[in-house]
């Protein structure tokens, strides 16, 4: 019984972090298009020269401390010792905060160097200076997530990162107007929170409207600021 207990459990938290990743990158797959579109190729080119930096960072702070309170609370509840499990999670709390300050510091007061000698570009330095808050969040997030994967309850995390990909979007999400044209004279015009300016799913050109304009030569489709 125990042991179909624990195959129920892991394939249900497997099936749950699967979901959320689809679920997030989906997510990511349309914040790129509106970032592409909204800032430019040239400013995205320059958000993502900062990847190696965050990615680093990530190794350095969280992600080694992350597997090690999964492991090792996992090992405590395994000998029904929810205290210690708590503990390995303050252990890794406060070794990964000290990593976490160090290194903000750290990018923060080297932001310009790091900019001129590794990433070749002056204008990632205000980039990096916001960066250098970040590290000490994301932290205490990794190892919270890792003290609920330890303790085999992958709902909190799957949640919370679906969560935070779509706060991460919605933040950036402008109210826009669509403007539909035929032959210069506007036929539709919605204001409304627009994810990617290319999507155009709530502009429906009903038959109503082609027969009134019956000899339409031009249409066109626009998005503007509202």
């Amino acid at each position: 019984m125990k042991q179909s207990s624990t195959k129920y459990v892991f394939i249900t938290g497997t099936l749950l972090l699967t979901v959320a990743g689809v679920l997030t990158r989906i997510i990511g797959f349309f914040y790129r298009i509106f970032l592409s579109r909204t800032i430019g190729a040239e400013a995205l080119g320059i958000y993502q020269l900062i990847a190696p930096v965050t990615a680093l960072g990530f190794a350095i702070t969280a992600a080694g401390i992350q597997t090690s309170v999964s492991k090792y609370v996992s090992a405590e509840m395994g000998r029904k010792n929810p205290a210690g499990a708590n503990l390995y999670l303050a252990i890794g709390l406060f070794l990964s905060l000290i990593l976490s300050t160090l290194t903000g510091l750290f990018i923060h007061q080297n932001a310009a160097f790091l900019s001129h000698a590794w990433l070749g570009d002056p204008r990632c330095i205000p980039l990096l200076q916001v960066l250098s808050f970040s590290f000490v969040p994301c932290c205490i997030h990794a190892c919270i997530n890792g003290y609920y994967y330890g303790i085999r309850k992958s709902f909190l995390p799957a949640f919370c990162q679906v969560f935070e990909q779509c706060f991460r979007v919605g933040s950036v999400m402008r109210s826009r107007r669509i403007v539909v044209t035929f032959d210069g004279e506007p036929v539709v015009q919605k204001k409304r929170p627009i994810l990617a300016p290319g999507e155009m799913e709530q502009v429906v050109l009903t038959p109503a409207m082609f027969a009134a304009h019956p000899n339409v030569q031009d249409i066109k489709i626009s998005i503007e600021e509202a």
